[in-house]
């Protein structure tokens, strides 16, 4: 099975790091959220903590990770981790091929200062990579910016790509396979961690 991470409360905390690559670099998200990245092969890494769920809470969930037990890839959308800039607008990649740290994109609204912020993340329509932002951009009076990453475009872009930068999902597997805890009056607690899958 896939699909979406069940609908329960938020984790008491969540932590994002990287499952591979050289010469980390952390960095502190507005939320509290720590980031860790590299320059090589990265990928997001999400550890959910939850010391106290109901019976119900609880089983949704134990129902939903019983039914990954193929490593099946889900999404993952830590609510917590909205953008620090205005974000507005209907953004999309502007040119087919783009590689590399720089993504030239239009459609924002048009002359606004902070349209996104350094260490907010986007997700582009075609690739399945969650990328973050290096520094902060401005849009023109043609609605265009040009965000520079973190990390450098894993696949070439599509032209017209609808770019996501509000309650961006992390495509993600459990890793390991998360077990849950049953405490006294049937309350739940777990800690899961799962990997970004590429």
């Amino acid at each position: 099975m896939s699909g979406t991470y069940p609908s329960i409360p938020m984790p008491a905390t969540v932590t994002i790091g990287e499952a591979v690559g050289s010469a980390p670099l952390k960095s502190l998200y507005q939320s509290g959220i720590t980031f860790t990245r590299s320059l090589n092969r990265h990928r997001w890494v999400i550890k959910a903590s939850y010391p106290y769920l109901t019976a119900e809470q609880g089983r949704a969930l134990r129902a939903f990770v019983g039914a990954q037990q193929g490593g099946d890839k889900f999404q993952f959308v830590a609510a917590s981790m909205q953008p620090r800039g205005v974000a507005t607008g209907a953004p999309l990649v502007n040119g087919a091929g783009q590689t590399g740290y720089s993504l030239i994109t239009d459609g924002w609204t048009i002359n606004t200062t902070n349209i996104m912020r350094a260490d907010d993340i986007i997700k582009l329509g075609n690739h399945s990579k969650v990328y973050q932002l290096a520094a902060d951009v401005n849009s023109n009076a043609s609605g265009q910016a040009t965000l520079v990453l973190t990390t450098p475009l894993r696949t070439a872009t599509t032209d017209n790509d609808v770019i996501t930068v509000r309650s961006v999902p992390f495509t993600v597997t459990f890793d390991p396979t998360p077990e849950l805890t049953v405490q006294p009056g049937l309350r739940y607690s777990v800690d899961i961690t799962m990997i970004e899958e590429l």
